[in-house]
């Protein structure tokens, strides 16, 4: 943050800056937490845009608003992106999650902590991940894993795209996010171009092009002209529905 504010650096220094201390946290995460799956890591800004940037990509993969199925007891930093630009269910158990997903047609998705903030109850994503391979093989298992980073194991097999931020118990530094993805949705997903030359581009005036994964790993996004507003969610037009 303090060289982010200094406008003495240049462009590139900053860049160089970056991309040091980003291959030095690459580092430290992959020591904290050996991934089995070989997952992609990306750093971005906190867990929040990250979960927003996720919700907002996928519609675009989908080409409409997912049905999304948590449950009750995740942080309004998840939650929010995804009430907001998907079609999210919340239920008040698995039973009742499962009850649901037996007896759909379509569902896209799956939005899980690997624990719950509020009391520190672990949930059931090893459930979660065998009802999807059996009923839904193709929807996508989204993780949580704010929690648990850093402090306990993280089972990387059982999701397909987790994140993070390193300001709980890595003691890093506020709006510091990580995301863990499969190569599988990190190309479903990189194939949308999110800002660029196009009329959506001119209509709002966003600036530059950036995919799924050039918008998450910059540090510099807000050039692109991206608001929080208030509460979780970002103040994103409606350009997926268009």
């Amino acid at each position: 943050n303090q060289i982010q504010r200094n406008i003495a650096y240049t462009p590139n220094v900053l860049y160089r800056l970056r991309d040091d201390f980003t291959d030095k946290l690459r580092h430290l995460i992959s020591l904290l937490h050996p991934d089995e799956t070989k997952k992609e890591v990306h750093l971005s800004f906190g867990s929040t845009f990250i979960a927003n940037i996720l919700a907002i990509s996928i519609c675009a993969f989908l080409g409409r608003k997912p049905i999304v199925l948590a449950l009750e007891g995740e942080h309004e930093g998840a939650k929010s992106p995804f009430q907001n630009y998907t079609n999210l269910k919340i239920f008040e158990s698995y039973e009742k999650l499962e009850e649901f997903v037996l007896n759909s047609d379509l569902i896209d998705g799956f939005l899980i902590s690997t624990f719950r903030y509020r009391d520190g109850k672990k949930n059931p994503i090893e459930k979660i991940w065998e009802l999807r391979n059996e009923k839904v093989p193709n929807a996508f298992i989204i993780a949580d894993l704010a929690q648990n980073f850093s402090v306990n194991k993280i089972s990387f097999k059982y999701f397909d795209i987790g994140f993070a931020s390193t300001h709980k118990w890595l003691a890093g530094a506020m709006g510091q996010g990580v995301l863990w993805i499969s190569s599988k949705w990190s190309e479903n997903l990189d194939r949308y171009k999110l800002f660029g030359s196009s009329p959506i581009n001119n209509k709002y005036g966003l600036i530059g092009g950036c995919d799924f994964l050039g918008l998450v790993e910059t540090y510099f996004a807000i050039k692109i002209r991206l608001k929080a507003s208030a509460g979780y969610s970002l103040a994103f037009p409606s350009l997926l529905m268009e």
